[in-house]
């Protein structure tokens, strides 16, 4: 089984958005029963889309 989890960049006046921190720490475990895939998007109203479409 395979899983997509995203999250996005900071955005704002915020130097961290927690999203991307769960997304970023998951990229790097490995799992015996299941394939997790990672994105971070931009916050921007076309990127991020276009982002996740090229993924």
């Amino acid at each position: 089984m395979k899983f997509l989890v995203t999250g996005f960049e900071p955005f704002g006046t915020s130097s961290i958005n927690p999203s991307e921190q769960v997304v970023l720490a998951l990229a790097e475990k490995q799992f015996a029963e299941f394939v997790v895939e990672t994105a971070v998007l931009p916050v921007h109203r076309y990127l991020g889309p276009q982002t996740l479409l090229n993924h």
